[in-house]
């Protein structure tokens, strides 16, 4: 579906320009209160940031310059952050809570089954079809951080519709 090249893309830890930063790194004061140090605070802004812009969570930050950005935000010098995965869940908690994030239940899996058998019978181009199941998995309030599971989901309805086509197509 997607080269070797955009798969890593849409898995990598995004990039921002500077008002992309300004703009996706501005968390609300209420997922601060219960942090006290600055440590703390750069981690849960990273972790919001990359989640607004991408609809994923990440816990490995190599991006320096994104760093920088959010220490500077506290007044605070910090090159490399690290923490436990168990601050790293309860952010991600904290922060799902927030937002009103949707578990993925059947019913979304569903929803978002007939959004790509609708798009595949219409030859809606393959990329289109992932990156429009990407956003509606966005509006859904669902979190769906694996390529693979959209891979998975757009080719059931292509293989689907490989077959009609191939049923219909017989002498």
């Amino acid at each position: 579906m997607l080269s070797k090249a955009e798969q890593e893309k849409f898995m990598s830890e995004p990039t921002f320009t500077l008002q992309e930063k300004e703009y996706y790194f501005k968390i609300p004061k209420l997922l601060l209160e219960d942090l006290s140090s600055s440590k703390n605070r750069i981690l849960m802004t990273l972790i919001w940031g990359y989640y607004r812009a991408t609809n994923k969570f990440y816990f490995d930050f190599s991006q320096q310059s994104n760093i920088e950005f959010v220490a500077n935000l506290y007044d605070c010098k910090i090159k490399q952050i690290d923490s436990s995965s168990t601050t790293l869940y309860r952010y991600k908690m904290l922060i799902k809570e927030y937002l009103n994030i949707n578990d993925y239940t059947k019913e979304r899996k569903l929803v978002l089954q007939k959004e790509a058998n609708s798009l595949s019978n219409n030859f809606i181009h393959r990329k289109k079809i992932f990156y429009i199941l990407v956003n509606l998995a966005k509006k859904l309030y669902i979190i769906l951080s694996l390529y693979h599971f959209y891979q998975q989901l757009y080719q059931y309805p292509i293989l689907l519709f490989s077959l009609e086509v191939l049923h219909n197509h017989q002498y």
